[in-house]
């Protein structure tokens, strides 16, 4: 399995390209997808990849100098590029920057799939220090990280738990946080952390000295009104119905 990164600037393409091609079946490990040269950057100098699959023009940073900059550290990376016909110029430079090769767009999806059941067949001849993962090690290692990541939440749930944050603290990018918890769980972390946060509120609720703004506050709720909203969708009544409810019970 050979680690895989894609970027490409406009969201709608990245998340087609992401979503309809089967990579685990290609034989690659698709560990980050973006739409930032900044970010894919930030994670090629922390990871060693395989191979990149990028829009060749975006801003900022084009896909050949991402390419460039990654080869520095990383010799053995592979690119493939995907060009618009208007950008035939970057793509003849990209094949003599050593590039795997390129792909105009619109992307065929039969001819991407060709290239890279092409490009499986280069690295398994040349495998040697390519940074193919063995999937046991890269299990071990995402469970390690979403062990982290629940234990977090559950011991600093009042005290504020964002994406970004958590993924500075663990050195990672939200994005990669973000599939790694998905391809791990089947839930999106925004939904596991929704979800953490309400069943802490009705924990909190039970406690009639807490004014309820002060449990929306300590949750990380921003308003009474969207607490109400978010705790009244996911469990039918609202906080302060819930608290009557439970205080009735008990007396």
């Amino acid at each position: 399995m050979y680690t895989l990164l894609l970027v490409d600037d406009e969201y709608p393409e990245l998340e087609g390209l992401q979503y309809t091609v089967d990579w685990k079946g290609l034989g690659f490990d698709l560990q980050m997808a973006t739409t930032s040269a900044t970010e894919a950057m930030d994670f090629l100098t922390r990871q060693k990849v395989a191979v990149m699959v990028s829009d060749i023009s975006m801003p900022v940073m084009s896909g050949l100098e991402l390419f460039s900059r990654a080869k520095e550290f990383n010799p053995s990376i592979k690119a493939l590029f995907i060009s618009g016909h208007a950008e035939f110029s970057y793509a003849k430079r990209a094949l003599e920057e050593n590039a795997y090769g390129y792909i105009l767009k619109p992307v065929d999806d039969d001819e991407l799939i060709q290239k890279l059941k092409q490009l499986k067949r280069e690295l398994d001849e040349n495998l040697g220090d390519l940074a193919s993962i063995p999937s046991e090690d890269k299990k071990h290692d995402e469970s390690l990280l979403i062990r982290d990541i629940k234990r977090i939440v559950e011991e600093e749930i009042e005290q504020g738990v964002y994406l970004k944050e958590l993924a500075v603290r663990l050195g990672f990018t939200a994005n990669h946080i973000g599939h790694v918890f998905f391809q791990e769980t089947g839930e999106h972390f925004s939904t596991y952390l929704t979800r953490k946060r309400l069943d802490k509120s009705k924990i909190l609720l039970k406690n009639p000295s807490l004014k309820i703004y002060e449990v929306a506050d300590r949750l990380g709720y921003k308003t009474i009104s969207h607490f109400n909203r978010v705790f009244k969708r996911k469990f039918g009544i609202t906080p302060g119905e819930y608290r009557d409810s439970f205080l009735k019970k008990n007396n």
